[in-house]
């Protein structure tokens, strides 16, 4: 007899898990929550990442992750699958600590008014991007490959932390399930936001594809259609409203495929590939891997040329 965990992810890397018994192998439909994302322990130093990197000849790739994300072996298998396909990849390496520090916002002023700016409510995320670049080889072009938020912090750090020289080095931006939209100016959830300023921030100084030397990309999937079906669609739902006020639409489980797309960007759309394949834990120094989860990395070969 397996014993299994059902997960379904929630809007903000909230996760609802329940426990039940099985009496024989898992279908598809089951994820099972195992221990650890991999075996890895600890990022890869800065000498195996050169070593891993080198002799790669396709573009360089700069992985930004998504909330709570970035910690070891969150993102080995995609970083595996990029190298196995010649992209040197260099991650945004975070920690649980780093992301604890978000908690200071919380008692500003400009929490409270719906008012924060990035790069000075996440500054150790900035850091992070800003330590990737610098392991890359000198003048090396990249691409930046974000996850989630990291999509939008990304899109901040390009704005206004990357130099103009660093920021010419970047030429295209690819994103996999990032909220990039806000929700209507006149709906609900718009005066709750849940970024407290910082979607509406990064959307006002740096709209759609803004950089015209960048070539965009933004990755989405319409597995999850938000409803009443069952749990899946009950939890699409509540965050599809929470992202876009709409939650009778597609999605990935988190992100309606309507927010995830940048105006002036090219999109690719897939099917059966969920938001993440981890369980973000904001206090652990590792994350928890959903086996049998299927989400972008699963979907590599159909993305992969826009990078």
């Amino acid at each position: 007899m397996a014993r299994g965990f059902r997960v379904a992810v929630g809007n903000k890397g909230t996760r609802f898990i329940f426990l039940k018994e099985l009496e024989e192998e898992p279908d598809e439909d089951v994820v099972i929550v195992s221990k650890y994302c991999e075996e890895t322990t600890k990022h890869e130093t800065n000498s195996e990442e050169k070593q891993y990197n080198e002799n790669l000849s396709k573009s360089s790739v700069v992985l930004c992750p998504q909330q709570f994300g970035g910690k070891p072996g969150d993102y080995t298998v995609l970083i595996r699958q990029l190298r196995e396909r010649g992209h040197p990849v260099y991650l945004v390496r975070l920690s649980a600590l780093d992301w604890l520090s978000i908690l200071k916002s919380a008692f500003t002023l400009d929490y409270f008014k719906g008012e924060l700016e990035p790069s000075k409510a996440l500054p150790f995320y900035m850091n992070a991007i800003n330590d990737a670049i610098q392991r890359m080889p000198e003048d090396k072009e990249y691409t930046l490959l974000s996850h989630s938020i990291g999509g939008w912090v990304a899109r901040a750090w390009l704005g206004e932390v990357a130099s103009e020289k660093v920021r010419k080095r970047c030429k295209r931006f690819v994103s996999l399930g990032t909220p990039h939209v806000a929700p209507p100016e006149n709906s609900l959830v718009a005066k709750i936001d849940q970024t407290r300023g910082l979607l509406k921030y990064v959307n006002d100084k740096w709209p759609g594809a803004y950089f015209s030397h960048i070539k965009y990309a933004c990755i989405a999937s319409n597995k999850i259609s938000g409803g009443f079906k069952n749990l899946d669609s009950i939890l699409g739902f509540a965050s599809y409203f929470a992202l876009s006020g709409e939650g009778n639409i597609q999605g990935d489980g988190i992100t309606p495929v309507n927010a995830a797309i940048l105006e002036g960007a090219d999109s690719v759309i897939l099917d059966e590939i969920y938001h993440a394949d981890i369980l973000p834990n904001p206090i652990s120094s590792k994350n928890t891997k959903l086996l049998q989860c299927k989400w972008y990395a699963d979907k590599i070969d159909d993305w992969e040329q826009v990078l």
